[in-house]
């Protein structure tokens, strides 16, 4: 029963670009401010197809409006974006998700809050990962602050 939760909760959490693309999918046609990595853009929803979301940015120069075409693709977008489309963080494969995320921008304390609500198997192991590499990290700036020799320094 473990093995099968335990399955259940990876192969969730595998599908979460599909989850994200398919948040724009919902979107075609619509008018949506979109938080990207390189800043945000106001873009109508036209397609999605694969992982390339494509639609179109209109912009206002001199009075005149130009419109764009533009395309991206889940990497492309900025965290609070992805978090935003994951949805809620009550679902264990969406927690773990977020943690990982999380982890990755170097947010300890938000990739802590969400694995402790994942299933608990996993949650335990990122749950003791987090605090070793904090812990390596302390040890290190302790280490360097042992290193420093006061008495070289004029």
């Amino acid at each position: 029963d473990k093995l099968a939760t335990l399955k259940k909760l990876l192969e969730g959490a595998a599908d979460m670009d599909e989850r994200i693309l398919n948040s724009f999918k919902t979107q075609q046609g619509q008018k949506v401010v979109i938080n990207l990595t390189d800043g945000k853009k106001q873009v109508a929803i036209v397609d999605v197809q694969g992982t390339t979301i494509t639609g179109t940015e209109e912009r206002y120069v001199q009075g005149a409006t130009t419109r764009t075409s533009v395309s991206f693709s889940v990497k492309d977008l900025a965290a609070e974006e992805r978090f935003r489309r994951m949805g809620s963080s009550d679902l264990p494969e969406v927690a773990l998700i977020k943690g990982v995320t999380a982890l990755k921008f170097k947010d300890d304390q938000l990739a802590r809050s969400y694995f402790t609500k994942a299933n608990p198997i996993l949650a335990d192991w990122f749950l003791n990962y987090v605090q070793r590499t904090n812990s390596q990290a302390t040890a290190q700036i302790r280490g360097e602050s042992i290193d420093v020799n006061p008495t070289s320094v004029k």
